[in-house]
């Protein structure tokens, strides 16, 4: 919908054609982008401004192989997610989730609160999707064939309740992105990261975990079962901190690099800071606010 409008408006849209460096020249301005068309043509493209939004990954992957925006030394840094922890349980009666929406309710009672100075804020969510998966394999664990799988699997399915979280991260030396010897097809080297759980995270996952118990003990759950370890929820962010100081940040408030007056960044990667709920509302806000910026020239 966005890039249909944005073509109607008089944008030209060019796919399939990764950019592999940009270009800075006198004074740190960006005079250009190189990529790759669509038949492996090496090409340069000109402008007067870039935006660069390739995410918490690849934005900070393309700034480190183009050698800019890194007087700081912090691309790549500060790297941050959602770690998150899980349970599972068995309800007295059948709540038959897998119908609608993947997720019907979240619990945001405890993103905030004086508890934040020591422990990570949670978001708690309830999972409204198909359990028949998870079923098959807990009555097969149980040791189930023929009829009485077949029953155990029904049971299962129908009654199965699954919780999962977010954690607030926060950034951190302990976890950032950069390039490894491996290359992709285009030559380029792939990012590679270096990722540890904050004991901040961990005493939050602690808390989050007894939030868990009361909600299966107040729903009458049976066999309550915790997933092993951290699971990623898919939210890099963080890479190419936002901040006023350009010692200690990559691009400023307005998301513009402090090495290059015509370089702008948008996307989760310019986060300070990520909180415990997703990030997509956040991203677009700042999407609109720097669409503001650049329009009011």
């Amino acid at each position: 919908v966005h890039i249909d409008k944005a073509v109607q408006a008089g944008a030209t849209l060019i796919a399939n054609a990764p950019v592999t460096r940009l270009e800075a020249g006198p004074g740190g301005r960006i005079v250009a982008a190189h990529y790759v068309d669509e038949g492996k043509v090496p090409r340069r493209i000109t402008a007067g401004r870039f935006v660069l939004a390739a995410g918490g990954i690849e934005s900070p992957r393309l700034l480190l192989l183009s050698r800019i925006a890194n007087a700081s030394r912090q691309v790549g840094r500060n790297l941050m997610d959602h770690p998150g922890v899980g349970m599972s349980f068995l309800a007295p009666e059948p709540v038959w989730a897998g119908r609608g929406p993947v997720e019907l309710s979240a619990m945001i009672a405890h993103r905030d609160g004086p508890f934040r100075a020591e422990a990570a804020a949670a978001k708690v969510q309830l999972s409204n999707r198909s359990q028949l998966t998870g079923a098959v394999w807990r009555a097969i664990g149980k040791g189930h064939t023929g009829r009485r799988l077949e029953t155990a699997v029904r049971t299962y399915a129908s009654r199965l309740v699954n919780l999962g979280s977010f954690h607030e991260d926060i950034p951190s030396d302990d976890a950032f992105l950069m390039l490894a010897n491996r290359r992709d097809p285009l030559g380029l080297m792939t990012p590679a990261i270096a990722y540890r759980v904050s004991d901040y995270v961990r005493r939050g996952a602690e808390r989050t975990r007894g939030v868990m118990r009361q909600i299966a003990r107040a729903m009458g759950g049976t066999e309550i079962t915790f997933e092993p370890g951290f699971t990623t929820n898919h939210h890099p962010a963080g890479t190419t901190i936002l901040g006023a100081d350009p010692a200690t940040s990559v691009v400023d408030p307005d998301c513009r690099a402090h090495d290059h007056p015509n370089l702008f960044i948008a996307g989760s990667s310019v986060f300070p800071s990520i909180s415990a709920v997703n990030p997509t509302l956040t991203i677009a806000a700042l999407a609109l606010r720097l669409a503001d910026h650049l329009k009011a020239g």
